[in-house]
């Protein structure tokens, strides 16, 4: 009889013995069964909760110094601002996330417009100041935006 060594072992071996599964989850999940006889692709899709969307706009001069996945930002006036997504969102439930600051000393502050009804691809934001005796709408220097669904 013959002994194999691991060193012609590992040559003559074209494939597993049993396959396995190899999967990835977190902010993507997929899988795909391997058996060592050729190579594998692993086509993935997103779970929920993902960023889909987000911007870094200057209100003062209307323009947007980074971008992905939003249309538009309309400034409306009196620190209001309609933000268009590029993709409709599977429903008008999505997670709005945004910041503002601006050179005044006051604090300042981004919400959701409550006269505003959000849509699956549109919503609008009110940029507020406050501080001592002082309060008031006003045009962000940095407003930044995430979209998560």
């Amino acid at each position: 009889s013959s002994i194999a060594l691991t060193s012609s072992n590992v040559a003559s071996a074209t494939k597993l013995q049993t396959a396995r599964t190899i999967s990835i989850g977190g902010a993507v999940q997929g899988s795909a069964v391997f058996d060592g006889s050729s190579n594998i692709s692993i086509n993935t899709s997103s779970n929920h909760g993902v960023i889909r969307a987000y911007a870094n706009f200057n209100g003062v001069s209307n323009y947007f110094r980074k971008n992905v996945g939003i249309a538009s930002i309309e400034n409306k006036g009196n620190g209001r601002y309609l933000v268009t997504l590029s993709n409709i969102a599977p429903d008008a439930n999505y997670i709005v996330q945004a910041t503002c600051s601006h050179a005044r000393n006051d604090a300042g502050s981004v919400n959701l417009d409550p006269t505003f009804v959000q849509t699956v691809n549109q919503f609008r934001l009110k940029c507020n100041y406050g501080g001592d005796n002082t309060v008031g709408s006003f045009a962000p220097e940095f407003l930044n935006i995430l979209i998560t669904y």
